[in-house]
């Protein structure tokens, strides 16, 4: 106890803590990166084809992936190294120490998986154009979906081990 009848949050409490406020700070970040990427695609068309949104999946989902899994991940890194953010202790698996290919191990298979739910929910909906505001609107649920998916698993792993040439980790 800590003199105000309160136990200290233990370190997986912190931990949790810091991976939620990366995660949101990172859904903000993607969402105003992809309104500007789908406004450089589509800006200026009255609607949007589904067709074209579901293409565009591919190129968000691997870059939202592989962002929100490697620069997270950096900052984490250097933060642990400042003694500013703590460890956790999760369960272990072997990931690359190397945070931009443990990022591509993770955007990759992110990317195929979140693509695949785009168009298949874009297929149920069955709507062959959305209007301009509506498609901007799906890009940003589908960008912030990503990004909460990714980040708090990336920085599980970034929490969870020492570095070295491949990295027994946990999550």
């Amino acid at each position: 106890m800590n003199g105000s009848g309160f136990d200290r949050p233990s370190a997986t409490a912190r931990a949790c803590s810091y991976i939620l406020r990366e995660t949101a700070i990172s859904m903000v970040i993607n969402m105003a990166i992809t309104a500007g990427f789908y406004w450089l695609a589509f800006g200026g068309l009255p609607e949007v084809s589904a067709q074209g949104l579901g293409r565009d999946c591919i190129p968000q989902s691997f870059m939202i992936a592989l962002m929100s899994a490697w620069i997270p991940s950096l900052i984490a890194r250097k933060n642990i190294g400042k003694g500013t953010t703590p460890p956790a202790r999760p369960k272990a698996f072997r990931v690359p120490s190397n945070l931009f290919l443990r990022a591509l191990t993770i955007a990759l298979p992110a990317m195929v998986l979140f693509t695949g739910l785009a168009v298949g929910m874009l297929t149920l909906i069955g709507q062959p154009a959305f209007a301009f505001a509506t498609g901007l609107a799906l890009k940003l649920a589908f960008g912030a979906l990503v990004a909460a998916c990714v980040t708090p698993l990336a920085l599980w792993i970034a929490l969870s081990g020492p570095r070295g040439k491949r990295t027994e980790t946990h999550v």
